[in-house]
């Protein structure tokens, strides 16, 4: 063997070795964070204390009537002032009619004023003269010029239509209609008027618009 060759060999059984025989680093276990103080809602009745992860997952959970920080052991503990405490609510839903609707209906969602809804409202029934009753949707005063102090707009920003036109706000929860889908809904919005959570935005005059 060569020389050269042989001071490879042992270059390369040296690095070799500690490769070959050395253990891997040791994974840390996550911290863990006990809480404690309220009562915790949970889905089986009331917990006295709850363990978290480092990555915020709760990993272990101690019923009520129990001494969490007994059954613990080596944890950060954490008290939360409160009687109790609920868990975070999630709302996972789907209206499907409504996505398959939206597809037939007017955007407005990229509006900046009632004068801009408006005119996409006259360019859309232009372009579909076969629709009975315009539906739009997604409009939101708050994204317009005056911000969060938008009033609501009126049946006259939409200007003169020959058929209803009732465009939902961005929340679902409240229509502007223009003024041949309001001469329409008079009669039931009056009739109604003083129904619980309901409110019918009028001119100074105190007609609906």
């Amino acid at each position: 063997m060569s020389r050269s060759l042989a001071i490879r060999s042992i270059i390369a059984f040296a690095v070799l070795v500690p490769l070959g025989c050395g253990s891997a680093p040791a994974t840390p276990t996550p911290a863990r964070t006990l809480y404690v103080g309220p009562r915790f809602l949970g889905p089986d009745g009331d917990l006295a204390g709850l363990e978290v992860d480092a990555a915020g997952r709760i990993v272990a959970v101690h019923p009520f009537g129990t001494d969490p920080l007994v059954a613990a052991g080596a944890v950060t503990v954490r008290r939360l002032d409160g009687e109790r405490a609920v868990p975070g609510l999630v709302d996972a839903h789907l209206h499907v009619t409504w996505i398959g609707r939206s597809a037939e209906e007017l955007d407005l969602s990229g509006a900046r004023s009632a004068r801009a809804a408006g005119e996409m409202l006259q360019a859309f029934a232009a372009a579909h003269p076969e629709i009975p009753v315009l539906m739009g949707r997604d409009w939101d005063q708050t994204r317009w010029a005056e911000g969060a102090a938008a009033a609501f707009p009126t049946a006259a920003d939409l200007g003169a239509l020959d058929r209803p036109a009732v465009l939902t706000r961005v929340d679902g929860h409240a229509v502007w209609l223009n003024a041949a889908a309001l001469t329409r809904a008079l009669p039931i919005l009056e009739s109604h008027a003083a129904s619980p959570g309901m409110r019918i935005l009028r001119d100074t005059a105190g007609r609906p618009g």
